[in-house]
């Protein structure tokens, strides 16, 4: 079988993460992919509404956050592979 060289070099990155923060990447990492016009920022609010997470909770700049830092960790470990 084929390796994925997106899972070779990310999973142990992923894992370096919690539980929450890992549902928040790959919610938005997923719905960009399906359908690439949604913003992160519509993804995050869609991600909220399912986990019924409000504003008081978690803000949306905090998902979107999330998501940008653990996206720019994964990029800039995959320079370094």
């Amino acid at each position: 079988m084929p390796r994925n060289k997106f899972l070779d070099n990310n999973v142990s990155r992923l894992y370096q993460h919690n539980a929450l923060c890992v549902m928040i990447y790959t919610w938005i990492k997923a719905q960009k992919f399906t359908v690439p016009s949604i913003s992160v920022e519509e993804s995050a609010l869609a991600f909220m509404k399912h986990e019924k997470i409000d504003e008081e909770e978690m803000s949306l700049r905090a998902v979107t956050s999330i998501y940008e830092r653990i996206n720019k960790e994964l990029i800039e470990q995959s320079k370094t592979r």
